[in-house]
């Protein structure tokens, strides 16, 4: 490539001229005598750029990889932290539920207690033992304070009634003589001294006519149900019947136990909820996170509570040590980098020497720089004069096209590869315009590149060119300046490369990213339809995901026949094959197929395939496959639309028969199944479609107009 002669100016002129821009080409200038000032030049003109110092490039690389990690770090310590909190949670709803069953086993115990005394209470005239009798028999147990017995009519003898009227007695009767245990809320008699009342029915089996109200002191409960339960230190676990009182407290029970608990303990107990939870402040004034367990026996609740400074202790330890490693890292990170970047900054300055030598034509005295790859920067430039004449044979030989034209856009240079791209050969345009290349509609580029260039940019855009015989060729274009030796821009060095077969793909790519986003967004709504109807007709979790599975393998089979032709359309026979192969084999004599190749489009094949998936799996359990002399015959037909007119559609029909199956009874209220087959199969296809369940075997038919294939 032939370069222009550029005359050269002393370094004093240029200075005049325009001091601010100056290279370290007019430091080698043999008539520059004043190289502080050149220097001073360099240095405003390095000042006024805006650039990053290494230990600021540094730092943000460091922060940019440490930032990810170091959000990840905290991202798992707190998941950790929720783990731990829904461990403690589950913990708690499971202490409730165990206390609840040992209060359920220690009242039971009593019942059982009671259910022996009704066999000894009787003479063997009938009369009823004597209160004496009774009393002296449960002397050993010093949490029964009184009992006594009631007849079958409800009668309590007077000397026999309990000596303190709490109230109880005459609804625990009530609920004795229809054949129930019976327990009683609390009640204080005195401070400290709280009761609770069981009544245990007459057994109607054995002909006793005696029923049993017992008397029991509820101090015992607090002192067993809540050993070994796996509460923590702590928690607060307490037991309130239905008028919101402690019947057991494992916190200060002598004090609590008969009292009244919190209000939003009264909303629990006379809910209609067995179980759940709910946050509160105790009577001590802790904030609490409660879990609460009924029991069917009593009616009483068991709540336990855990602190919400337990709760929150995973999480806040969590954060701690986030906060304490990530500060840990940044700043080890910023003392390494503030060393680094003064290692680099001293082999910059250094180079910075090499490069001023380099350009005054003497020797390097310094030593091998402390970066490596300053070294090799150093043998690269030195090697730069010999590489010369190797890159224009790059140049020359490049399967690129590679153009260079004067700022007003001559073509100064033509290589080989540029021959080859538009036709022209480097005598027949070198001397012309760039215009030759450009279609009309371009010509304004030349001028914005030229802006561009002239400012020293480098950069890439995408264009069309044209071809000699006027064939658009699209091409990516890499512009930069070409500066003369002394720093002003000469002209404009172009690399073209051909782009077309990429623009070709890129194109087909977007076609199938498109077509695949319809599709998905129709098989999201295909899904959330399936579930949701599906959810309708399901009476339980197992039966919901056993259907929905069924329904998505026949979908995907779907989509597995759509795949095979890039989603736009499939053939009626290879879905039929593919929807019931599952079920039988196609040479199954239960199976008859029959009709004639033809290709529908996708919206119609995904309805198809949704109806044969659901009538297969019908015939499967209920109709002609479910025996072994049943038969399925599948037939379809695909005929010019009389109807049609001059749109050319075609009337497409399938029917679906089964015969020597079971009898068919029509079902009384139709399943998600009948849906598909009446409605939604009919609305996709814009046709209509219709089960019957005639005696002989079900049949289905649908019918649509399709354009041809």
């Amino acid at each position: 490539m032939d370069r222009p002669i550029v005359e050269r100016a002393s370094c004093r002129q240029r200075l005049n001229c325009d001091p601010e821009k100056v290279s370290f080409s007019q430091l080698r200038d043999p008539n520059c005598r004043d190289r502080e000032m050149v220097g001073g030049a360099v240095s405003r003109q390095l000042a006024s750029d805006r650039r990053r110092s290494i230990g600021y490039l540094l730092l943000t690389l460091v922060v940019s990889v440490l930032v990810p990690l170091i959000s990840l770090f905290s991202w798992q310590a707190i998941e950790a932290a929720r783990e731990k909190r829904a461990a403690i949670e589950l913990k708690r709803t499971e202490v409730a539920r165990l206390i609840s069953l040992r209060l359920d086993s220690e009242i039971m115990r009593y019942f059982g207690v009671m259910e022996a005394l009704t066999s000894v209470l009787e003479t063997s005239d009938g009369a009823v033992a004597s209160l004496a009798d009774i009393k002296a028999r449960l002397v050993s147990d010093a949490n029964i304070s009184n009992v006594w017995p009631f007849s079958a009519t409800g009668t309590v003898e007077e000397d026999c009634k309990a000596p303190r009227n709490c109230g109880f007695e005459k609804d625990l009767v009530n609920q004795a003589l229809k054949g129930n245990n019976a327990v009683s809320g609390i009640w204080e008699v005195s401070p400290g001294d709280t009761r609770i009342l069981l009544a245990s029915p007459p057994s109607a089996g054995s002909g006793r006519r005696v029923g049993v109200i017992m008397e029991l002191r509820p101090a015992f409960l607090s002192r067993l149900v809540f050993a070994d339960s796996g509460m923590g230190t702590d928690w607060l676990v307490g037991v309130v019947d239905q008028t919101n009182h402690f019947v057991a407290r494992s916190l200060n029970p002598e004090r609590r136990v008969g009292g009244e608990a919190r209000p939003e303990l009264a909303v629990v107990a006379a809910g209609n909820a067995d179980y759940g939870s709910f946050e509160n402040k105790t009577l001590e004034g802790v904030d609490m996170a409660n879990s609460f367990q009924r029991s069917h026996l009593t009616r009483w609740t068991t709540v336990t509570a855990v602190p919400q400074t337990v709760l929150e202790g995973p999480l806040r330890s969590s954060l701690f040590l986030v906060l304490t490693v990530s500060g840990a890292i940044l700043f080890l990170t910023l003392m390494m980098v503030v060393s680094q970047a003064r290692r680099i900054a001293e082999s910059v300055r250094d180079l910075s020497e090499y490069a001023i030598t380099l350009t005054d034509g003497r020797p390097f005295v310094g030593g091998a720089f402390r970066i490596a790859e300053f070294d090799a920067v150093r043998s690269k430039v030195e090697g730069t004069v010999s590489n010369t004449a190797r890159f224009a044979a790059v140049a020359a030989t490049s399967g690129d096209a590679i153009v260079s034209v004067s700022p007003t856009g001559i073509v100064l240079s033509w290589n080989r590869a540029a021959e080859d791209m538009f036709g022209y050969k480097s005598e027949e345009i070198i001397g012309r315009s760039n215009h030759t290349i450009m279609p009309p509609e371009s010509h304004h580029e030349l001028e914005a590149e030229r802006a561009r260039v002239l400012k020293g940019e480098t950069f890439s855009y995408e264009t069309l060119r044209r071809h000699r015989d006027g064939q658009l060729i699209e091409v990516s274009i890499t512009s930069a300046p070409i500066y003369a030796p002394s720093g002003g821009i000469i002209g404009i060095s172009s690399i073209l490369r051909d782009i077309r077969q990429r623009k070709m793909d890129e194109r087909h790519i977007l076609d199938l990213m498109r077509e695949l986003a319809h599709r998905s967004k129709n098989q999201i709504a295909i899904i959330q339809s399936i579930a949701r109807k599906t959810a309708m007709s399901a009476e339980s979790l197992e039966e919901f995901g056993e259907k929905f599975e069924l329904r998505l393998r026949g979908l995907s089979i779907t989509f597995d026949v759509l795949s095979q032709r890039d989603f736009k359309n499939a053939n009626v026979r290879d879905l039929v094959d593919l929807q019931l192969g599952g079920f039988v084999d196609d040479r199954n004599p239960q199976l008859r197929i029959e009709g004639p190749d033809v290709v529908l489009g996708s919206a119609y094949i995904e309805a198809l395939g949704l109806a044969l998936h659901e009538l297969a799996t019908n015939a499967v359990k209920y109709g002609a496959w479910s025996t072994n002399a049943g038969v399925v015959c599948v037939t379809w037909s695909y005929a010019p639309s009389p109807a049609a007119g001059a749109s050319g559609a075609n009337e497409f029909e399938l029917t679906w028969r089964e015969e020597g199956g079971p009898a068919v009874v029509a079902p009384d209220e139709t399943g998600f199944g009948c849906v598909i087959l009446n409605s939604i199969v009919a609305r996709s296809v814009r046709g209509v479609s219709r089960i019957e369940f005639a005696a002989e075997g079900v049949s289905w038919r649908v019918a649509f107009q399709s354009d041809p294939n």
